[in-house]
This record gives structure tokens, sequence and C-alpha cells, in this order.
């Protein structure tokens, strides 16, 4: 966000800057007793690894012409799964140790927060 002026000329307007300071205020809300005592290094590691991540996922959405709406949003998913299957197979194999009564949380988080909320987002950005 605060690159974007320098690599896709965008203008820095006040949203985007107060958008920046809340996740930093967020980042440390979370974050700030591990950050302060020393520990949880993986979980830091990981969530700024996300974060850059997620920065080249949105720039190269904004060199994509030909790929829009919900099919984007698809292929972001699908990627996103696959690489976070890949990474949990690889640290702790395929077994996946996991309570019946968080099945729906998962599910929950994967369908009502992503999967609307790309569904919301693509149907705004295409004149919605």
């Amino acid at each position: 966000m605060i690159l974007s002026p320098i690599i896709f000329k965008e203008k820095l307007t006040a949203p985007k800057v107060l958008g920046f300071l809340i996740v930093l205020i967020g980042i440390f809300f979370v974050n700030g007793r591990a950050m302060l005592s020393g520990g949880n290094g993986w979980g830091l590691f990981c969530g700024a690894m996300s974060a850059v991540m997620y920065s080249a996922m949105v720039m190269c959405n904004k060199q994509s012409k030909m790929i829009v709406g919900l099919e984007n949003s698809v292929i972001q998913l699908t990627v996103s799964f696959l690489a976070v299957a890949v990474f949990t197979i690889m640290r702790q194999g395929v077994l996946i140790d996991m309570q019946s009564t968080q099945i729906f949380w998962i599910l929950f988080l994967g369908l009502v927060n992503t999967g609307l909320g790309c569904y919301l987002h693509n149907r705004r950005r295409d004149g919605w």
C-alpha cells in the first residue's frame, strides 16, 4: 500500500494511509506482548510472510487484465489453498488433529469470511 505510488503511480490518499495505520495498530494489539517478550518468532515470521505474499498477489492482480471477477477470486483461493496444504503436509504430515467442533468455524471462515468477502469485492469492482 505504501509502495503503490512508486510501483503503480497511484495517488496516496488519506483512506489508504489511514488503512495502513489501522493495520499497524492491529498488528501491535495482536502481537504486542509476544514482540515485547521475544516469544512466538515463528508466528511473527509467518505473519510477515503472509503480508509479503498478499502484496505479491495484489501486484499480480493489478497487472492481470485477462482474468477478472470471480474467476480471479477462484484462482487466488485455489492457489492459496494448495500452498497452505503443501506447507501443512510438509510441516506435520497428512494427519491433521482437529476436533469436530472446529469444523464449523473453519468452514465459516472459509465460506463466509473469505468466499463471501471475495464475491462482494468482485461485485463491487464489476460495477455493482
